[in-house]
């Protein structure tokens, strides 16, 4: 987290030993979550919850870095896959508006033109 911390991430985030720290914690942290199950859920969900809006902003961040941006979006698919089995409905509302900026994000550096709004479907 010290990379992403430092007062000059902005100009450093693209050299490749930057690239690889944010690569490795990303995936740390996707590893931390395939690891969920119904004992320890709850402290992962804790623990990641803080990082996670910080992901999304990576991703924008990333978008000229394809493979850092993969880490991102893989990071999301295995926390929500592993862990909407043991979310609350609070949690699962937290999660879908997060992963709603998520796409927005995405499709603003991929897609090429204004996304849609998404409907809030309260969960």
């Amino acid at each position: 987290m010290a990379t992403l911390q430092r007062p000059n991430f902005q100009q450093v985030a693209l050299q490749p030993p930057v690239i690889a720290q944010v690569s490795g914690l990303l995936e740390m942290f996707r590893g931390l979550v395939m690891a969920s199950d119904a004992s320890n859920w709850s402290v992962l969900f804790n623990f990641c919850k803080p990082y996670m809006e910080s992901f999304v902003t990576l991703l924008d961040f990333y978008r000229s870095a394809p493979e850092t941006a993969n880490y991102v979006l893989n990071f999301f698919s295995c926390f929500v896959g592993s862990q909407i089995n043991f979310m609350s409905t609070a949690e699962c509302n937290y999660t879908y508006e997060l992963v709603t900026k998520l796409i927005q994000t995405y499709s603003k550096g991929n897609l090429k033109h204004d996304i849609v709004s998404i409907p809030n479907w309260n969960i």
